[in-house]
């Protein structure tokens, strides 16, 4: 049996049986009891997560770098993202937006790099310190994947324009 990855959440799923077309299009947060050991759960209560931007933040920007890699390698389009969000409405002052959002991650990826390399300039200052060099990892790859997808974005706007 094959197997994918899910490149948002990590999980497996059955290429035979993966059907998203049975997905609720919201993101949904539920509680649980045991049924007892072996017997399983039952879901006691569900709510949407959409209204929480703190819940979100972090899928959010995944998204982001996932809408940019699947743009780069051809699988969905500007048009497709347009049609999805609304369409060409304030294209001139979303692009400005865009730019300065761009320019704004370029300047934190750079200030995060030089405060890391200043801070860990031996590997001797960086033993002890892993669970600090990993978080500083992780915020690194997400601004730097959410810069790949805006620089992505602008490219396509700038070859269509």
């Amino acid at each position: 049996m094959s197997q994918f990855i899910c490149p948002l959440c990590g999980k497996s799923n059955s290429i035979e049986k993966y059907d998203p077309s049975e997905f609720d299009l919201d993101v949904w947060a539920k509680e649980q009891v045991g049924l007892g050991r072996g017997r399983g759960f039952k879901e006691v209560s569900r709510w949407s997560l959409l209204g929480n931007g703190e819940a979100l933040a972090d899928m959010s920007t995944r998204l982001l770098a996932l809408v940019g890699l699947f743009y780069e390698n051809g699988h969905i389009t500007r048009e497709d993202v347009l049609e999805q969000v609304g369409g060409d409405e304030g294209e001139e002052s979303e692009s400005s937006e865009a730019e300065a959002q761009l320019a704004n991650l370029e300047r934190e990826i750079d200030d995060l790099a030089d405060t890391v390399w200043h801070e860990l300039e031996t590997e001797e200052e960086a033993e002890g310190n892993e669970e600090a060099i990993d978080r500083l990892s992780r915020g690194i790859r997400l601004m730097v994947a959410e810069l790949e997808a805006s620089k992505a974005i602008e490219e396509s706007e700038e070859g269509e324009g």
